[in-house]
């Protein structure tokens, strides 16, 4: 699950269409299904932040650095 940080909008399109608490829901009913929900490609501190907090810490990112000090 993700955006494309270069095409315009993906992200606020995103994050309208899946708030945070419906990304958590989202996440926690595919666990149970037995899949594992991933991000990708997330390369900015919110992004990072944004999937955290709904319980994703498995991210595909550019920025390695700034991704281990938000998801320690």
């Amino acid at each position: 699950m993700g955006w494309i940080d270069e095409w315009r909008f993906s992200q606020a399109a995103f994050r309208r269409i899946l708030s945070q608490g419906r990304l958590d829901r989202l996440r926690k009913r595919y666990d149970m299904k037995g899949f594992k929900v991933m991000a990708g490609v997330i390369n900015n501190e919110k992004g990072l932040k944004y999937f955290r907090d709904a319980g994703i810490t498995d991210i595909v990112t550019d920025e390695i650095k700034l991704a281990a000090e938000i998801l320690r």
